[in-house]
This record gives structure tokens, sequence and C-alpha cells, in this order.
């Protein structure tokens, strides 16, 4: 009743092939899954509710923190730009302008030569609270 190494060596052969052909199979699902996974990553970045497409009327023209969660956007619709607080809880609209053209800056941060000197966001938006403050007195 020994068994002899001849007469279990073609069984344990033939269940290693189809381990190897398991694993093979396991192997090329897995990276389909992978695969698909990633195309659904790039549509999905692609497509985010929040990418402006062509067409849209909405842009975001300046954004700046202000606190841990808290942030202060401008966002321009059609031809108004509007200040937004923005937190985790609540968007408020703080000033509401015409919007303004926004002159093409050259890689060295200054302004294109014949272009005329325009504030920037931080003293806009000082002044739009200012008058903002100064109404309400």
């Amino acid at each position: 009743m020994a068994v002899t190494p001849a007469t279990s060596s073609p069984a344990f052969a033939q269940d290693n092939d189809l381990g190897m052909a398991g694993l093979g199979k396991t192997a090329l699902g897995l990276a389909l899954v992978l695969l698909l996974i990633w195309g659904l990553a790039t549509l999905v970045k692609r497509f985010k509710p929040g990418h402006r497409l062509q067409g849209q009327s909405l842009r975001v023209v300046a954004s700046q923190s202000v606190g841990a969660r808290e942030r202060v956007v401008v966002v321009e619709v059609d031809d108004t730009w509007l200040v937004l607080g923005v937190t985790p809880g609540s968007v408020n609209r703080l000033h509401e302008m015409p919007a303004k053209s926004q002159d093409p800056v050259d890689g060295t941060g200054s302004e294109n030569p014949g272009s005329t000197s325009r504030p920037t966001f931080s003293e806009s938006f000082k002044r739009a609270l200012s008058q903002r403050f100064d109404r309400r007195s």
C-alpha cells in the first residue's frame, strides 16, 4: 500500500499545470480590471462636474484662501464678476461688479508694455469690502 513517486507524479504535474493556467487567467483578469479602473478615472478627470466645457458662461477668475477651510472666489458669469465667500457649509455673495477685461501677463509677472496698470486682486478685494461696509454705515 505504499505510494511510489512514479504513480503520484503525473497527477501532481497535471494539478501544477492547472494551477499555472489559473494563475495566468487571474493575472489577466486583474490586469483588465486595473485597465478599466484607469480608463474610468481618466474619463472622470476629463469630465468632472466642476470642469468648464466649451460654451458655458461660468469662469473662475481668481481664488484666495482666507482660512483653513474658507476661500474668497471671484467668478465671472456672463459679463458680471461675483465675489463669493465659500465655506464648507455655504456660499455667500460678498460683492458684484461688471466684468473687467483681463490683460495678458508675460512670464516675468509684469504686464505687457502699452497696457494700463490695474490693481492687484488684493487691492480690488480691499476696495470692494470697504465699499460694501461703507454702504452699511
